[in-house]
Parts: structure tokens; sequence; C-alpha cells
């Protein structure tokens, strides 16, 4: 508030007083605060189904919150807690990072990430399935094994192994490459019903016994001219 006073004399006037009151303090901004402590949140890995083995795998973890420095454990199906080493976490980013690890037994595993903060996350669970029976040498497993054609030729290594008609070709060849543990290199649908693949002795004679294989042939080279 602000008075005004003023003296008149000799028809003159002379400059008054003014008097206010002090100016209010000014706003002081509050001191900001400390910054939020970001938890990492673990959404999904790829691939989405893990298999046991004996070497290390490398999966991706998708999620939030990542940040450098990032730590993760391990909890096994036995109930031990492995932490991960710092050098098998790599490509750290906000939503995404790789890691290395051995799931040696199958089973429910868990993981727990730790960011540099000291922020902890959730656990998040997955089962590792258990890795395929190794195939066995099966020379002479049955009494009338397919027909093996042909003669092997160094300039062709592999064989085409051929189904009976009427076989589902792309079933046939997932079951048998599942149950033998190799990768077809040709699938034939059309003429000739089955698939070319490098296969061991031993598989060779395993799929001669299969009830859908009509016959095994070793690859061979075809001239033209």
């Amino acid at each position: 508030m602000t008075k005004a006073c003023a003296i008149v004399l000799a028809g003159l006037s002379l400059a008054g007083c003014t008097r206010s009151n002090p100016a209010s303090p000014t706003s002081v901004p509050s001191a900001p605060t400390a910054t939020s402590v970001v938890t990492p949140r673990v959404t999904s890995i790829a691939p989405t189904e893990v298999t046991q083995a004996a070497t290390e795998q490398t999966v991706l973890v998708f999620g939030e919150n990542f940040l450098a420095g990032l730590a993760a454990s391990m909890t096994t199906p036995d109930g031990l807690v492995i932490g991960v080493e710092t050098g098998a976490i790599n490509d750290v980013l906000p939503s995404q990072f790789s890691l290395r690890f051995r799931f040696a037994t199958a089973g429910r595993y868990s993981m727990r990430l730790a960011n540099a903060t000291g922020s902890l996350s959730d656990a998040w669970s997955f089962v590792v399935a258990a890795a395929p029976a190794a195939v066995q040498p099966v020379i002479g497993r049955c009494a009338s094994p397919a027909p093996l054609q042909g003669y092997l030729d160094p300039r062709a290594p592999g064989y085409v192994v051929a189904f009976n008609t009427g076989t589902n070709v792309d079933d046939a060849v997932a079951a048998l490459a599942a149950r033998y543990r190799f990768t077809p290199t040709h699938i034939y649908r059309s003429v000739l019903f089955g698939f070319a693949a490098q296969l061991s002795a031993e598989t060779v004679e395993a799929l001669r016994c299969e009830p859908v294989v009509r016959y095994v042939a070793y690859s061979a080279v075809v001239g033209v001219g």
C-alpha cells in the first residue's frame, strides 16, 4: 500500500513523499527432486523356446528400463542362484539386451535384473526344454530295412530319402529331423516325395527302418550334354 502527501505553500506544490510497503519476497523455486529410480522389467525373451545344452547359449531379453551396468542372476530348476558374468551381458539398450548363459538343466528358470542404481526387477520365469535323446547306433535294428540305392560319390556327399506314396511330406520330414537331429537341404513334394540331407551312417540305418521310408539313395552328380 502506498501513501502520498503534499504541502501547498504560496500556491506552489512541493513534492510530497511516498511510502510503500516493502516488496513481497521473490518466490524461490523448490529444489529439484531426486531422479526417480528406474526399475528394470522383463517382458519376454527370444528364442521363446530354449533347449537344454552343455554349452552357453545367447538369448535376447526384452522389456523396459534397462540401464548400462545392468546385472543379472539366474535361479536354476535345482534352486541354485547363479550370477551372470558381466561380460555375458551385452548390447544393453533401454528395451533389450543380449545375455549368454549355460542352461545345463531342463526345467523352470527365473531371472532377476538389477540396474546400477540398485533397483531390482521382479523375478521372471521361463522353461528350458530337455534336449532330445542322442541317437544310438542302429545298424541292424530291423529285419527288413528299406533299400539303400546307388554308391557313394565324393563329389555329391549326402543322401536322398524317398517316402511311401501318400505320406504327408512336411509332417514326416519335421518328425524325422527332430528325432534324428539333422537339417534337410531340400524337400521334394512332387514326383519324388522325400528330402535330401547330409546324414551319418547310423542315421541312414535308422531311417531305413522308418515305416514311411520307401528307399534311401546316395546323392549323385548328374551330367548334362
